[in-house]
């Protein structure tokens, strides 16, 4: 999983679709909070992307005109044990229930 703060959320659609079909945003906390799941070698290719648009914190885009600045957002990964918020859980409470009636009621 990755948090992407302080980037609008149609901008964060642009570079998730740009960069893979295998990513998706999942969790939008506010307008600009989002967080981006998938495969993380696919996050990774985001990541990557995201930061040839961002500004570099040392940046002083103070002398840049508006039009010409850089982002200023921030992202982190986050470290999931269990990938809730992912396509890959569809189905498995079902699987779960079945494995535990089998289990208790033979």
């Amino acid at each position: 999983m990755l948090a992407v703060s302080g980037l609008a959320r149609s901008t964060l659609e642009y570079h998730v679709t740009k960069a893979n079909a295998q990513l998706f945003i999942r969790l939008q906390n506010n307008a600009n909070v989002a967080v981006v799941v998938g495969p993380a070698h696919s996050l990774y290719g985001l990541v990557a992307a995201l930061q040839r648009v961002r500004a570099s914190a040392e940046a002083d885009q103070s002398k840049t005109p508006h039009s010409q600045r850089k982002i200023v957002f921030s992202m982190r990964f986050l470290v999931v044990n269990v990938p809730y918020h992912e396509n890959y859980l569809p189905g498995v409470m079902a699987k779960v229930l079945r494995m535990v009636v089998l289990h208790f009621c033979g």
